[in-house]
């Protein structure tokens, strides 16, 4: 006999609960001859089972991702690693996307209401720690993390994670909650930081409720410079989906950071910490190289070509349109369906060029 589990009363900073639709996530059907490997519905599918299913739906479906095979019963379990469940989250629209599933939309819902309760009124996330007896903190674990004081508490990883979770969120609803939410946490992250020259950094892994770095702080290494290229990539796809340009700002100032003064690699491209955990080193290289011409800009703008080589294109462009940020969809809808479009679409030469894309830039395409 067993005892039936009591659900936990989480207390989150955020009292009132947000508005907000899920996405539907509907598509259009079709055959094509593709190989056999490529069963990608099918998998994402199972993906989606793999990410919902191990959750505890008596603590507002937080993941167990700890599995222990080698006792005497296997054990499933978490910790405060809750960037864990943020990549899973990240990963659960795209995969959603992909296959047209609709398994455990409840654990979807919920987590999303869970991310709302969490930001504080400096705009970051906080974690609490009372109705969460299994978060086991320890302030040396690998270095990731610092003592705070209070029972909440943030950090520059979870806030970066959760930015690229509320741009997908943003993409697919076009709800402008997800973007004033992650706007305000952006401002937070911002404050947070230490800014010097033309770089920026967090010297500490975990944050108590309202506290900010240490402007004297020391250079961070390793895990924390790990945990700061996580983050840059969740700015820049926020960025990326709102065009908020503070968020390029920030993600330039920390990718720079990343790329002269964090000491993860050296000029041969060594890793200067051997050994390790595996996903420091990639959150590094995420920093570094996956997003660095976006967030410093120093890349010029080409067209039919690339720079430093390749081969361009033969023949002729009619027509391209360059807009400031990435569209979602209801964005380019709007934009094809704007009055003006077909004249942009079919522009004339005798005479009418300037007038016309003069029109066109002051009446449709304001983004």
């Amino acid at each position: 006999m067993t005892n039936k589990k009591e659900k936990q009363l989480i207390e989150y900073i955020r009292k009132e609960s947000l508005q907000f639709e899920i996405p539907e996530y509907k598509g259009e059907r079709y055959e094509a001859l593709v190989p056999d490997t490529l069963e990608l519905q099918e998998r994402a599918a199972l993906a989606i089972n793999g990410l919902t299913g191990p959750t505890d739906p008596e603590a507002d479906y937080e993941i167990y991702w700890y599995v222990f095979l080698h006792g005497n019963r296997p054990v499933m379990s978490r910790d405060l690693n809750h960037q864990v469940q943020l990549v899973m989250q990240r990963a659960l629209p795209l995969m959603r996307i992909i296959s047209g599933s609709e398994h455990n939309m409840e654990v979807e819902r919920r987590w999303l209401e869970v991310l709302l309760h969490l930001q504080g009124p400096d705009g970051l996330l906080y974690y609490p720690l009372k109705g969460r007896p299994w978060i086991s903190y320890k302030g040396t674990s690998g270095g990731q993390y610092d003592d705070f004081e209070g029972d909440q508490y943030t950090g520059p990883l979870n806030n970066g994670l959760s930015l690229a979770i509320l741009g997908h969120y943003y993409r697919l609803t076009g709800d402008e909650l997800f973007k004033e939410v992650g706007e305000k946490l952006v401002s937070g992250m911002a404050r947070q930081a230490v800014h010097r020259e033309d770089y920026a950094f967090y010297p500490k892994g975990i944050y108590g409720l309202g506290e900010v770095s240490n402007p004297d702080s020391p250079i961070p290494t390793y895990v924390k410079s790990g945990a700061i290229g996580w983050a840059t990539s969740g700015i820049v796809e926020f960025y990326m989906a709102t065009g908020y340009e503070p968020a390029l700002t920030m993600a330039g100032e920390l990718a720079r950071f990343l790329w002269k003064h964090s000491q993860c690699f050296d000029a041969d491209g060594n890793w200067l910490m051997p050994g390790g955990h595996f996903p420091w080193h990639c959150g590094c290289l995420l920093g570094l190289l996956g997003e660095k011409d976006i967030v410093l800009n120093d890349v010029p703008v080409t067209i039919g070509s690339r720079e430093n080589g390749g081969v361009p294109t033969k023949g002729v462009i009619d027509e391209v349109m360059i807009f400031k940020k990435a569209l979602n969809a209801q964005e380019i809808q709007r934009v094809y369906r704007a009055k003006g479009v077909e004249l942009a679409m079919a522009v004339q030469p005798e005479g009418k060029l300037a007038i016309t894309w003069g029109s066109i830039k002051a009446k449709v395409f304001r983004y």
